[in-house]
């Protein structure tokens, strides 16, 4: 492995501005290190199979769409999975192997074209998510040092796409999110009229919630004072984390606060 296209591809990964940006240096500094032909970042509730997702890659017709978030669902919670109980660590997976060549939506001709995938994640302990990261590539297989790459770039990998703001259709609740039929309710009324960051609105429930977390309330506190269950307060307040394109229930306070002027 090259130690200067390492460094290169890490300096690289710095202010990053733009989705055109965040394309180009993933196709000039790290596809050398670590070949593909498709990256997905997925995010999000694994465990409740709730995730949203961004799909990079030079193949046409392969964009971040509803189509290819449905399609690619199946095959993220698998790898998820797997990534878990390896330890989460850096993994390789062919996808001849018959548990994942079933998870391949025939919907979407690119990803049948795609033979191995390399995959590795992060816990963000702060946003209660965790971020998984898969390259797909025609090759057969990579070798060792792929992996090795994933392992060392992942950090950087992560901290580019977090500095690329959402797209308008991952901000409005559509394209980006693969759930499965367990939404929240979606009775959109902002408080007060006012408009949030990125045009999103809080439902109802969503605003009650915001209540009683600026109260300093933990999710099971607030599940028992509105007779739910906890996964359910987990759920909606993943919801307003992404409609506010926040992180976290502290930055979540804030924004409500500061747009709408206190609830």
């Amino acid at each position: 492995m090259n130690d200067i296209s390492i460094l290169g591809a890490m300096l690289g990964a710095r202010n990053l501005e733009s989705h055109s940006d965040l394309f180009n240096w993933l196709q000039r500094e790290v596809r050398p290190l670590l070949p593909h032909d498709i990256l997905v970042a997925a995010w999000g509730e694994f465990s409740d199979r709730r995730i949203s997702l961004d799909v990079v890659s030079s193949m046409p017709g392969v964009r971040t769409t509803e189509v290819l978030c449905t399609a690619l669902r199946p095959l993220l919670l698998g790898l998820y999975d797997v990534w878990v109980a390896a330890g989460r660590v850096p993994f390789q997976q062919s996808l001849a192997d018959p548990e994942f060549l079933s998870c391949l939506d025939r919907a979407c001709a690119a990803l049948l074209e795609m033979r191995s995938v390399v995959a590795h994640g992060i816990r963000d302990e702060r946003g209660q998510m965790d971020c998984l990261y898969v390259v797909l590539s025609q090759e057969t297989m990579p070798g060792p040092k792929v992996v090795e790459s994933m392992g060392m770039l992942l950090p950087h990998v992560d901290a580019a796409f977090r500095q690329v703001s959402l797209l308008p259709m991952q901000r409005h609740g559509a394209a980006g999110v693969c759930a499965g039929n367990d939404f929240p309710e979606q009775d959109a009324i902002v408080a007060g009229g006012a408009r949030t960051r990125g045009d999103a609105s809080l439902s109802r429930r969503e605003q009650e919630i915001m209540q009683w977390v600026s109260l300093g309330k933990t999710n099971i506190e607030i599940a028992q004072i509105l007779e739910i269950s906890p996964r359910t307060v987990r759920n909606h307040l993943q919801n307003v984390f992404r409609k506010l394109d926040v992180m976290n229930r502290a930055q979540a306070v804030f924004e409500v606060e500061q747009l709408r002027g206190g609830f």
